[in-house]
């Protein structure tokens, strides 16, 4: 059996989420979660049972130093809060620098990442999921 593996950019107001699969190691954009219009486990709750996603990869939002700010303290606390209320694995990886690559991105392909805050959530969650399956080849 495939497993599949969602990636999550936390964010207080969106959270993106990309997927992909342990066989493949191929992360690609899902969705983006508005997470002051819903409640965030339960529509994570959804993707993951419609997708049959057996992991959750959540980017640790970590400061230029490698020190936990309120983000990070925010991030673990929502990883925590899919194991226990989802029952999933969840691991936690890095995510230094991937909203200024997903910027990058949008910006590449002539938009202002400004105009664009789901499409750079998504990447951002891309570039996350992407991270660990490179980091386990």
């Amino acid at each position: 059996m495939v497993k599949k593996v969602i990636g999550i950019d936390f964010g207080e107001a969106r959270i993106g989420i990309a997927i992909g699969d342990e066989e493949l190691k191929v992360a690609v954009p899902l969705t983006t979660i508005d997470a002051k219009k819903n409640e965030p486990i339960e529509a994570l709750r959804k993707i993951i049972e419609e997708h049959d996603v057996n992991k959750a990869v959540v980017g640790l939002p970590l400061g230029l130093s490698g020190k936990e700010g309120r983000l990070a303290v925010l991030a673990r606390n929502f990883a925590k809060r899919i194991r226990e209320e989802i029952g999933i694995e969840v691991e936690m990886v890095d995510e230094r620098f991937t909203s200024v690559m997903a910027e990058r991105s949008v910006r590449s392909l002539g938009m202002k990442p400004s105009r664009q805050k789901k499409k750079v959530d998504m990447i951002a969650a891309t570039l996350i999921l992407q991270s660990y399956f490179d980091a386990r080849r």
